[in-house]
C-alpha cells in the first residue's frame, strides 16, 4: 500500500488552532488501532469520539488476531480518560469485525450543561 503523511489528533487540533473539539470521527481503515492506543486522550479537550473499528484490517496489520480482549483494552484506554461508551453497533450485516463505537466525555458534557443552564434567561 501507499504511505501517507499523518498527524496525531493533538497535532491536528493545534494546527487548526482549536482549544476544544465537539466531535471527532475516526474511520481510518485499521489505523484506528494505533490512534486508540497511542493518543493521550486525557490531554485533549474532545466532547465525543466516534470510531469505526475494522477488526479484520487490524488483524492484517498486526499479523495476529485482534481479540475481544484487545478491543476491551482499547475501550478501557478511552474510559480511563473520562470517555464513556454510549453506543456500539455493527457497521453492516455483512461487515464482519466492523463496529461503530460512540464515546462521550463526561466532563465535557457536564460543562456543556452548565453553559446551557447559565445561558438561559
Amino acid at each position: 500500500g501507499r504511505k501517507h503523511p499523518a498527524q496525531s489528533l493533538q497535532q491536528m487540533i493545534l494546527t487548526n488552532r482549536h482549544q476544544c473539539v465537539d466531535i471527532i470521527k475516526i474511520d481510518v481503515e485499521g489505523a484506528e488501532y494505533n490512534a486508540l492506543r497511542n493518543t493521550r486522550w486525557e490531554d485533549l479537550c474532545i466532547g465525543m469520539v466516534l470510531v469505526e473499528l475494522h477488526g479484520r484490517k487490524i488483524e492484517k496489520m498486526l499479523g495476529k488476531p485482534y481479540s475481544v480482549l484487545d478491543a476491551i483494552q482499547d475501550i478501557s484506554h478511552l474510559e480511563r480518560a473520562g470517555f464513556h461508551l454510549y453506543s456500539s453497533e455493527m457497521v453492516c450485516g455483512r461487515c464482519v469485525g466492523q463496529l461503530e463505537l460512540g464515546f462521550i466525555n463526561v466532563s465535557w458534557i457536564q460543562e456543556q450543561l452548565v453553559y446551557v443552564a447559565v445561558s438561559l434567561p
